[in-house]
């Protein structure tokens, strides 16, 4: 990013996060399986409930993770608060 001109300003890991909402929509393509074959066919279905119930394993194992960047331009107004908690609680 600081070979593009930008400055990293915030970064967070959603691993914990992704392996839930993996996990959310496995089951909500188990809770609607027989409208997801209907459209997608019986293979993708399988291919996608595989596919996300590996992901979600991976990122509970911490073998992959996903991280959420925040970048300005150097001296860029950002409106960031200074403390980590004002930030997470919007203020």
């Amino acid at each position: 990013m600081e070979r593009a001109g930008l400055e990293v300003r915030d970064d967070e890991s959603l691993r914990e996060h992704y392996a839930l909402t993996l996990r959310r929509w496995v089951a909500n393509l188990g809770a609607n399986r027989d409208a997801a074959i209907a459209e997608a066919g019986e293979e993708r279905e399988r291919v996608w409930r595989l596919y996300m119930t590996g992901s979600a394993l991976a990122f509970e194992a911490g073998h992959v993770s996903v991280h959420q960047v925040l970048a300005a331009k150097p001296g860029a107004p950002h409106g960031l608060p200074l403390r980590r908690e004002a930030l997470l609680a919007g203020r």
